[in-house]
């Protein structure tokens, strides 16, 4: 349906191979640490025939929403990459061929220019910009970025339609907008999130025409947005915008307080993880002592899940001032990986010393079922 003659084809890009093998390869972690915990504690059973393991049994649905969260992921991205939206600009139209990824279906045609009535120019966020972005500048671009995005309005079978062109950062909005002001195309700008609206929502802002404002393209859109964006807010200053409207200002400072605050939690965990798994590893030491004292029993995970349990509230009670639920996952990966490397080292010490660590490693696995007691416990006395 192309003409070989045309200005520019602008397609979406295929995700950078490094970060495509990147997440593939996370993406595979996760599958085998969920079908670990399907069919680890059965078969763990089934060899040492120990009662206490059959609460690994509590991690076969932890397990089976992990490998069904992923294969939806994979698929996704798998999907994203093989079905790429591309437009042409050419001498006297527009042809496009566009994928919906909710419905997983397509659409193309051709609009003449002389069915074109205008086009808004606006930005919207781009996330995770650096995996689009070619490897070897990938350090100089933002994981997210303000990039422009066109709002062809046109006529057809005698219905306004919109076409909506995403575009990176790069300099081939200035050749489509070149090619739209040689044709009297009216060009108007808004500041408006209109990206992330509901189509149907977005069609009706558009059309409606308000907040609108019309400009000449000067060569160089980078250079043009800015001042394009403060003539529109001096100029809407006297009607309220949606909450979810910001300008480009509001953004850059809205990411500048929350790299502060990462930074702030980051500080906290330090102080939490300094504190915390420097007495898990003393803790287990003294299991195996306790142990070889024949105090506790050397067989089972019960010493194991006192200890975790107790490190759990430490670790959560230290981050008491940024108490968050995405810290139980994160102690519960922590404390395993930090199981995981003293059992290896515990061998050494005898049999006992074996079965300790074995059983605290176990108790690190299974101890996710039952973390949200002392997250709880925390939290109320937080609010005390």
């Amino acid at each position: 349906m192309y003409n070989e003659s045309y200005i520019h084809e602008h397609k979406q890009r295929q995700m950078e191979p490094f970060w495509w093998v990147t997440a593939f390869l996370f993406s595979t972690l996760g599958l085998l640490l969920g079908l670990t915990f399907i069919i680890g504690g059965p078969v763990l059973f089934a060899v040492y025939m120990k009662t206490w393991l059959l609460l690994f049994i509590l991690l076969i649905p932890l397990g089976i929403w992990i490998c069904i969260a992923l294969m939806r992921v994979l698929k996704r991205m798998v999907w994203r990459n093989r079905h790429l939206s591309s437009y042409r600009l050419e001498k006297n139209q527009i042809t496009y061929h566009t994928w919906n990824e909710n419905h997983k279906t397509d659409s193309e045609g051709t609009i003449n220019f002389n069915h074109i009535q205008y086009v808004v120019a606006s930005i919207y966020l781009i996330k995770d910009n650096h995996a689009y972005t070619k490897s070897r500048i990938a350090e100089q671009v933002p994981r997210t970025a303000l990039a422009p995005v066109l709002y062809i309005v046109y006529e057809k079978n005698g219905q306004q339609q919109i076409l909506v062109v995403p575009f990176y950062m790069d300099t081939a909005i200035n050749t489509w907008l070149q090619g739209l002001k040689e044709n009297q195309i009216p060009l108007l700008f808004s500041s408006l999130n209109l990206y992330d609206m509901e189509e149907e929502e977005r069609f009706q802002t558009i059309i409606k025409g308000e907040k609108q404002l019309p400009f000449t393209f000067e060569g160089n859109w980078m250079e043009q947005a800015d001042s394009l964006n403060k003539e529109w807010f001096s100029q809407m200053e006297d009607i309220t915008l949606p909450e979810e409207d910001n300008s480009e200002e509001e953004y850059l400072e809205m990411k500048r307080k929350e790299q502060e605050t990462k930074k702030i939690h980051f500080r906290a965990w330090l102080r939490a993880a300094a504190r915390v798994y420097p007495l898990l590893i003393i803790g287990s030491y003294f299991s195996i002592y306790l142990g070889e004292s024949h105090i506790i029993s050397d067989d089972g995970v019960l010493p194991g899940l006192i200890l975790l349990i107790i490190s759990a509230y430490l670790y959560f009670h230290f981050q008491r001032a940024y108490l968050r639920k995405s810290l139980m996952p994160r102690f519960w990966v922590e404390s395993f990986i930090i199981c995981l490397i003293h059992s290896m080292f515990a061998e050494k010490y005898g049999t006992i010393a074996e079965e300790i660590t074995t059983g605290i490693l176990g108790a690190s696995i299974i101890i996710i079922a039952i973390v949200w007691i002392p997250y709880l416990f925390v939290a109320r006395l937080r609010k005390a």
